[in-house]
C-alpha cells in the first residue's frame, strides 16, 4: 500500500478514519454541510472526505495558528469600556421585539456615555419605558424600574435616548427595554 492512500480503519464504534486521498465510503452524507454528491464520491480520488471539510476550514481561517477555546488558562484582553446589555423585556404595539431589541443595542454610545458621567464604577440595571414612533425612532422615554442610587442614571437615559433610530411601523408601539451596565476592565499598569 502506498503511502497517503491508507485503507479506512473498521473498528465496531469508532468513525472510520481515511485520508484526504481516500474515496467516501457513505453511500449518502446525513451530515448538513455535506457538498459532495453521493454518486460522484467514489468515483474520484482527489475528494475530500466529508469530516475534514471543517478541520480543514478552520486551518484556512486561522491561518494554521493555534486558537485557544473557552476556559484555557490564557488571560484575556481586557474591555476598558462598561460592558451593556440590552434586553427588551415587553412591546405593546406593531414593532417586532427582535428588530427593537437590535436597534436598541445600536444606542449603545448614548448608554455608555450616561453611565460613565454617573460614575461607572459599579453594576447598575435600568429598566425603561420607551414609546418608538410608526415613523421610526424613540419619541419618549420613561424610567420604571431602578434603584433609587441610579435615578441619575436613569434620568440621562430617557433624556438621551429619544431620537434614537429604530424600525418602522404602521402605529407607534409601547417598549420596556431593561438595560445592564457594569464598568469595563481596569488598563492602568502597575
Amino acid at each position: 500500500m502506498q503511502r497517503g492512500h491508507a485503507e479506512p480503519t473498521k473498528r465496531p464504534g469508532i468513525w472510520p478514519r481515511t485520508s484526504i486521498h481516500a474515496p467516501v465510503e457513505t453511500d449518502r452524507c446525513s451530515l448538513p454541510t455535506c457538498s459532495v454528491d453521493p454518486a460522484e464520491a467514489n468515483s474520484s480520488p482527489m475528494k475530500v472526505d466529508v469530516r475534514m471539510g471543517g478541520i480543514l476550514a478552520a486551518l484556512m481561517l486561522t491561518n494554521g495558528q493555534t486558537v485557544y477555546a473557552e476556559g484555557n488558562d490564557e488571560p484575556r484582553a481586557p474591555h476598558p469600556e462598561p460592558r451593556v446589555v440590552v434586553n427588551v423585556l415587553d412591546v405593546k404595539g406593531p414593532h417586532k421585539p427582535d428588530r427593537v431589541q437590535h436597534d436598541a443595542r445600536f444606542g449603545w454610545k448614548r448608554i455608555v456615555r450616561c453611565y460613565k458621567a454617573n460614575g461607572a464604577k459599579e453594576p447598575a440595571v435600568v429598566t425603561l419605558e420607551l414609546i418608538v414612533s410608526g415613523a421610526g425612532n424613540v419619541a419618549k422615554a420613561r424610567g420604571l424600574v431602578f434603584e433609587p442610587k441610579h435615578r441619575e442614571l436613569a434620568g440621562c437615559l430617557a433624556e438621551t435616548l429619544p431620537g434614537l433610530s429604530m424600525p418602522k411601523a404602521d402605529a407607534d408601539s409601547t417598549v420596556d427595554v431593561e438595560i445592564k451596565l457594569a464598568p469595563g476592565d481596569r488598563t492602568d499598569k502597575k
